[in-house]
């Protein structure tokens, strides 16, 4: 089965939900970062979704990955902190040293 970079998962199976993780290396799957703890993880080629539940983020690489963020009016202090992570960084690569809970 070939996909698209970015496009949704084909099976439940695909899908990486994230609570406690240290020094995980994902290519290809879609990660739910929903609440939790992630140190030194790499994510190539993932959809990445970040949800109104702050995860702690320490030491993440995301190379070549497509971004979801929820909408919210106004956004939370954690969204807004994401959303101007991304927007400032390379498109292809993302580094978040840290991004502790809002």
């Amino acid at each position: 089965m070939h996909r698209h970079r970015g496009s949704g998962p084909g099976f439940l199976s695909d899908i990486l939900f994230v609570a406690l993780m240290r020094g995980v290396r994902e290519e290809g799957k879609t990660i739910l970062l929903e609440d939790g703890y992630l140190e030194n993880g790499e994510f190539t080629n993932c959809r990445i979704i970040f949800t109104q539940n702050p995860a702690r983020l320490k030491n993440i690489i995301f190379r070549d990955c497509v971004f979801e963020i929820p909408t919210t009016d106004p956004p939370s202090p954690y969204i807004r902190k994401v959303s101007q992570i991304l927007l400032s960084s390379n498109p292809g690569l993302v580094v978040i040293w840290i991004l502790p809970e809002a």
